[in-house]
């Protein structure tokens, strides 16, 4: 969880550093090639940040609820695993946002794969440890 939480704050201060520097158009949208769909207003890179921020929030609120509800249940776990991996892809996407809108070729392709990857095993691990508690 905390491992989120820091790759969150990296996210802003990357975010902080390099505002200055952008475009007053960035990247609004990619497909999984890299190719740019839409271009928004640099002031929207916010909007993603507490986007973010604010799910990993509510997960910490939701876990802690859920314990509250039944100590012995164990769902909080996939919850919380969740937050570290939602912190990789908010500072992933500004990097790849950022990146791709100072220099329109910019290859964004290891990165997009990356976080496929981080992706799937996220997901198997949620749904096998689902499935694991639920037998119990």
């Amino acid at each position: 969880m905390i491992a989120g939480f820091l790759f969150t704050i990296l996210a802003w201060v990357y975010v902080a550093f390099s505002f200055s520097d952008l475009p007053d158009k960035i990247v609004g949208h990619m497909d999984l090639n890299g190719n740019v769909n839409r271009y928004d207003s640099k002031n929207t890179i916010w909007f993603l940040l507490i986007l973010f921020t604010g799910l990993q929030i509510g997960f910490v609120q939701l876990g802690k609820y859920i314990t509250t509800l039944n100590p012995k249940q164990h769902s909080r776990t996939p919850l919380l695993s969740s937050i570290p991996f939602l912190g990789l892809v908010l500072i992933g996407m500004c990097y790849m946002i950022i990146q791709k809108s100072i220099d329109i070729n910019y290859n964004t392709n290891a990165m997009m794969i990356g976080l496929v990857v981080t992706t799937v095993v996220l997901l198997i691990f949620v749904f096998s440890y689902s499935l694991k508690s639920q037998k119990k």
